[in-house]
């Protein structure tokens, strides 16, 4: 069994007028990639939280709209970028697994922070993250495996192209 986790998929991070062309079309591709895991968790009937921070507005209508009457979803919100506090709390809550596979932005910030502040809370967790359902603050950031970098522990998989 696992729990998909979505961090910050909001539109004040994805619809930003200072994105280059290439960036408008690697934002469509995220999107569509995690729509594509929220399906398939969906379809298995497993369990989905999805992290807003706090201030910046909703979860993009996309993602929402999936989750419309899905009883296994969670919508939380966190107050800075490690949102690994009320995921843990969720967790707990409500007997969801403790095998994450986690995606959204920003991966090198939010989507770091909280993957390590989740291992320091409960080192049994284990964590997956998909180099397509991920995408980085930085655009010169160019190391979507950056998981096997700064945590040994993770592995970083591709697996919708």
């Amino acid at each position: 069994m696992k729990t998909l986790v979505i961090i910050d998929m909001q539109g004040y991070y994805l619809y930003q007028n200072s994105f280059s062309e290439k960036e408008n079309r690697e934002v469509l591709v995220l999107k569509r990639n995690i729509c594509d895991l929220i399906k398939k968790f969906k379809d298995s009937n497993l369990p989905i939280i999805v992290v807003e921070y706090e201030g910046n507005g909703p979860t993009i209508n996309e993602i929402r709209h999936l989750l419309v009457d899905y009883s296994e979803s969670s919508f939380l919100i966190k107050g800075d970028c490690d949102g690994s506090d009320v995921i843990h709390d969720e967790i707990q809550k409500r007997d969801f697994s403790n095998n994450l596979n986690v995606c959204g932005i920003y991966s090198d910030q939010c989507v770091k922070q909280t993957v390590e502040g989740l291992l320091n809370i409960c080192g049994n967790y284990s964590i997956e993250l998909y180099n397509d359902c991920v995408w980085p603050f930085d655009p010169d950031y160019e190391n979507y495996n950056y998981s096997i970098d700064f945590l040994g522990s993770l592995r970083a998989e591709r697996v919708l192209v």
